[in-house]
């Protein structure tokens, strides 16, 4: 009688216990952004551009408090619809971070939330992701925290996402009065991380993303796709307006009447600025153009690396600021926090946390479910503890620096061919679409049905882990001047005849020239590992390939952590296109062959952990 398999293991040892919040503590950190005051207003930048701001000041212990600065890119706050709004005290809120700044405020913290220029209730037009004047607003309004009388001087810049790249600009400005920053799901290098992998460009992403800013630089739900606007639409009204009670009343006027006076200006003042905002396309016709990453965007007179973090490392580095990274291995930017905390986490008291999730850590995608379908599993563990627990580490006094302790494929001797054009995508949510739909589980399901090359080990006698990026090498020979090659490891259960997605990896293969390390100096130094061997992805490094001729390509795939236990298989499954992610760059008809034998060995190479 056949054995029963083994339950798969799961990251439930570590991401429940101590960490798991209980529903009461969140209800109860909600009234204290009820009763914080708030104060929200429009700053004057040097330049004439109103910017939104909203300041949560708890109301209770009368002390100097250190302030929590969000940079948002998608509305500071949502107008909520009843019975929503009654709970919140009729406050704008931001639904990613809203149990953040309750536990922030909860913890005797002030909360400030910005709406970049040109997007939510601000003024002006949004250039470009992380704009110059985008960094200097930031400045500014650092300034006008440290000039109110409920502020101890000291700031801690916060945020997921666009926001976390955006506070990593900010802390390599050296503004004195930042004593901390904490970067959830940061991007680094932006042409590697979600523009370019392995050199091709990511249509998918970078589409569904324009599309949900125009929306909401619009204030338009309308616009966005089907799930997102029946949600958005049933929550919320639109952008919060700047409600500015600040101003004396006027003569004869009670706080009711003021206050419905300010709300009028308000809405007025959203509708001026959503009428000046004029939303930037990722895939816009100057950005469609640039192949290479050194190539211009025409209308900005920068690379993507250009406008990336990764082209601050070095004054990050030298902030002095201590940085919390956190990530997920379903994510695109496990290897972003990674590269981030290798190159610029230089100051004591850093720490980088990376775990089973994906984008913006809503769900567990670990969770096996029925017949090894993904299962929804909202994550347990208490991102909000992890950071107060790092402010704590800080013990911000006024006047003080921060202080803080040190925190392989199987052999197979053939010669595979694969025409692209018969080539079909898998079907479910990848991680580069949760990327955009951050409450949906990923599946990759279908690899055998999409035409795959797929490569089987023997069952593992052993459990093994792997920990890092694993290598790929692929010998392969291509009918025309390029090739582009998708690789996925599967972790694969014989008994149950489940397969398991563990991470990706991809590679164009005219950018397969590697560099031992990247040369000092070199613009894109700081988006390589330390020691390892660096791709310049530049147009002078491109090689085309010659047909019949057979090359060598190595790549590592994404970073994961992952445990394939005994009994199961490592499995391969190498394709040529990826056409729903990814633009096809073949002039037409292709054909890719792989080599696995003799001198042109094809193999996979892990990271297992002892």
């Amino acid at each position: 009688m056949a054995k029963a398999p083994r339950p798969l293991r799961t990251d439930e040892h570590w991401d429940g216990g101590s960490h798991e919040p209980g529903q009461a503590e969140d209800e109860g950190d909600t009234k204290f952004f009820c009763k914080a005051r708030c104060e929200s207003r429009y700053l004057d930048m040097k330049d004439g551009v109103s910017i939104a701001l909203d300041a949560f000041v708890s109301s209770e212990g009368g002390e100097l408090q250190t302030t929590v600065l969000y940079q948002h890119r998608y509305m500071r706050g949502l107008s909520l619809r009843w019975p929503l709004s009654k709970k919140v005290g009729k406050r704008g809120v931001d639904p990613v971070n809203f149990e953040h700044k309750c536990r922030l405020l909860a913890a005797g913290l002030a909360v400030a939330a910005m709406d970049v220029r040109g997007t939510g209730a601000s003024y002006g037009q949004y250039r470009c992701p992380w704009a110059a004047e985008q960094r200097q607003d930031a400045m500014e309004v650092i300034d006008w925290i440290c000039a109110q009388p409920w502020s101890n001087k000291q700031v801690i810049l916060c945020g997921v996402s666009y926001e976390a790249t955006a506070a990593l600009f900010t802390v390599a400005q050296h503004h004195e009065a930042v004593k901390g920053c904490i970067a959830l799901y940061p991007f680094w290098d932006a042409f590697q991380d979600v523009n370019f992998p392995g050199g091709i460009h990511h249509h998918k992403f970078l589409t569904e993303w324009g599309r949900f800013c125009d929306a909401m630089d619009r204030n338009d739900f309308s616009l966005l796709p089907m799930k997102t606007r029946a949600l958005l639409t049933v929550v919320a009204k639109g952008c919060h307006p700047v409600i500015d009670t600040s101003a004396a009343p006027q003569a004869g006027s009670t706080p009711e009447l003021s206050r419905k006076q300010a709300k009028q200006a308000g809405k007025r003042r959203l509708k001026e600025a959503v009428a000046q905002h004029k939303s930037w396309d990722p895939c816009g016709p100057d950005v469609l153009r640039m192949r290479f990453a050194d190539d211009v965007d025409a209308s900005l007179g920068l690379t993507i690396s250009q406008g990336s973090p990764t082209s601050v490392a070095a004054d990050i580095a030298s902030s002095g600021v201590p940085l919390l990274l956190m990530a997920g291995w379903l994510d695109a930017t496990a290897h972003p926090a990674i590269l981030c905390f290798l190159h610029a986490a230089k100051a004591p008291g850093s720490n980088l946390v990376i775990g089973p999730w994906a984008h913006g850590g809503f769900l567990n995608n670990d969770q096996p479910g029925a017949k090894g379908k993904p299962a929804k599993v909202r994550s347990k563990f208490d991102s909000k503890r992890l950071l107060l627990d790092f402010l704590h580490a800080l013990r911000l006094k006024p006047d003080d620096k921060a202080s803080s302790s040190q925190g392989a494929a199987p052999a197979r001797h053939c010669k595979w061919q694969h025409t692209v054009s018969r080539q079909k995508h898998f079907r479910g949510l990848s991680r580069y679409e949760a990327m955009s739909r951050m409450t949906e589980p990923i599946a990759y399901k279908g690899f055998r049905k999409s035409g795959h090359a797929i490569f089987t080990s023997a069952p593992l006698q052993q459990d093994i882990t792997i920990v890092g990026a694993p290598q790929v090498e692929l010998w392969v020979e291509s009918s025309d001047a390029d090739a582009d090659l998708f690789v996925y490891l599967i972790d694969y259960i014989p008994a149950t005849r489940v397969s398991r997605y563990v991470t990706e990896g991809c590679i164009r293969a005219s950018h397969r020239k590697l560099q031992p390390q990247a040369p000092k100096g070199h613009p894109r130094e700081f988006s390589a590992m330390p020691g390892h061997p660096f791709r310049t992805f530049e147009r002078a490094d491109a090689q085309p390939l010659q047909p019949g001729n057979v090359e060598c390509l190595s790549f590592h795939m994404l970073p994961t952590a992952f445990c394939m236990q005994q009994g199961h298989c490592i499995r391969l499954t190498i394709s040529g296109a990826d056409g729903k992610h990814f633009t096809m760059d073949d002039p037409g008809p292709r054909i890719i062959w792989l080599h696995s034998s003799g001198e042109h060995s094809s193999g996979l190479c892990l990271p297992i952990k002892s």
